[in-house]
């Protein structure tokens, strides 16, 4: 992870990963109104990744008409659904930051964040079901308002622009993940929620 790290963190490539289904309610929307929002020298040296499976061929259809109705497809790559473990930890691994706009109802806490969180990659998402919890605000990502693109805009431009920033980010989500979801933390974490119900009165 260190090693990845350093190397982003040389680059004048700016990637960013969205890995979800392609669910209006993922926020996949959001996160490509942002992107269509920034200037020419803003959107400089972006490139944004969208792994997911898509819904209906039609919706695919319609998104890359998009992209290509606002110069977008030299910023823009789809993967579509990828199952493969390892090649889904190489997205995480070289990406500078993962993004996920959801207010998908039934969001819990997405595990597509705390993967990113273990690869220590910062991560920008919502207020919104228990991924507060998850990202602490300027410590190990940005939180930013449900369907709100020019907040994912400033949020990117922010971890762009200022390399200082975005390596502290990165180093404290590895650290978060750490102190928090190892396999030996979430035994523990079971343990004592064990030890509590058996004590209960």
């Amino acid at each position: 992870v260190a090693t990845a790290m350093s190397i982003k963190n040389e680059s004048d490539n700016f990637i960013i990963c969205y890995i979800s289904n392609m669910s209006p309610t993922k926020g996949y929307m959001d996160l490509y109104e942002a992107l269509k929002s920034m200037n020419v020298e803003e959107r400089k040296n972006i490139t944004l990744h969208f792994v997911g499976e898509w819904l209906s061929n039609e919706q695919l259809i319609d998104f890359k008409n998009l992209l290509s109705q606002n110069n977008l497809e030299k910023h823009v790559i789809i993967h579509g659904k990828i199952n493969d473990r390892v090649l889904l930890k190489k997205f995480y691994l070289q990406s500078h930051v993962f993004i996920l706009p959801t207010y998908f109802p039934q969001e819990a806490q997405p595990v597509s964040i705390i993967e990113a969180l273990n690869a220590g990659v910062p991560v920008i998402s919502t207020k919104h079901a228990s991924i507060p919890d998850l990202i602490k605000e300027d410590k190990n990502g940005i939180l930013v308002d449900i369907q709100s693109p020019n907040q994912i805009k400033e949020a990117i431009l922010k971890m762009k622009t200022d390399k200082l920033y975005w390596n502290q980010l990165s180093i404290n989500a590895r650290q978060f993940f750490l102190e928090n979801f190892t396999s030996e933390k979430i035994r523990k974490s079971l343990l004592n929620l064990f030890d509590k119900e058996l004590n209960r009165d």
